[in-house]
């Protein structure tokens, strides 16, 4: 699922390489212990490992009992764990608690993906303030995909103030589904593995492990299924079929 950081949480947040997910635009995930802050580390645990229902039911649980920046990232957690498994009016309900977090880094991805959700259902402006948003408060690499994700959240609404038109995507950009980024190899090769039967039966192209190095120099690999032309294209075949888990992001390149 989009890390996006920039004084670090106490634990680590699933992040969003959007995807945006922000998309997923994306989303990054980052492994934690289940030990780590008791019931969210747990629920990260399970994010972490495709368990998404279960996540969502244990940062629920973890939100009763929290409060500041805790609650926040009990809430994140819940949002990303129910975008995942589909319920986007869920995912909104928590990403909205999100928003507030006195954390930056938490507030600016919930913000990135509430823009994500917002182009999911077609309200593209609404969108561009979110990802804007989130830009301001984010910084690196994660600042760059949410003004990425804002110029095309522009280009969908037909907008072209600000200037942001004046730097297109570059030629022969692209989108393709984003079925998560790891730290760990193993598990991205494992997900691509999962991917790859998918890709053969429904002919939707290779599954390709790109790795990629955040603002703090450590390792992802980010796991990305087929090239569409368009986003609307990518949202297609993901409804098609039936990956909701699945991001729409756009094509990862390596970075080092």
């Amino acid at each position: 699922m989009l890390e996006i950081r920039l004084a670090p949480p106490a634990i680590p947040v699933p992040l969003l390489l959007m995807v945006f997910v922000f998309s997923s635009w994306p989303l990054i995930g980052c492994e934690t212990t289940p030990q780590a802050n008791g019931g969210i580390g747990q629920a990260m645990h399970d994010y972490e490992n495709g368990r998404y229902t279960v996540a969502h039911r244990r940062a629920v649980e973890s939100l009763r009992g929290a409060s500041g920046v805790e609650r926040d990232k009990a809430a994140y957690i819940a949002g990303m764990s129910a975008y995942r498994f589909g319920d986007k009016s869920e995912a909104d309900l928590r990403f909205n608690t999100a928003i507030n977090s006195q954390d930056p880094i938490i507030a600016g991805r919930a913000k990135a993906m509430l823009g994500q959700i917002r182009m999911d259902q077609g309200r593209p402006r609404e969108a561009v303030t979110l990802f804007e948003e989130a830009a301001r408060q984010l910084d690196g690499p994660d600042a760059m995909q949410a003004r990425q994700y804002a110029r095309l959240a522009r280009n969908e609404a037909g907008l072209s103030s600000n200037g942001d038109l004046s730097n297109p995507l570059p030629p022969g950009s692209g989108f393709a589904l984003q079925i998560g980024a790891f730290q760990d190899r193993r598990h991205a090769d494992r997900a691509a593995e999962q991917a790859r039967d998918l890709a053969h039966r429904d002919g939707l192209g290779s599954v390709r492990i790109v790795p990629r190095t955040d603002q703090r120099g450590r390792e992802l690999y980010v796991v990305q299924l087929g090239e569409f032309g368009s986003r609307d294209e990518a949202s297609r075949v993901r409804q098609r079929v039936g990956r909701l888990d699945y991001i729409v992001a756009p094509l990862a390149s390596a970075t080092r």
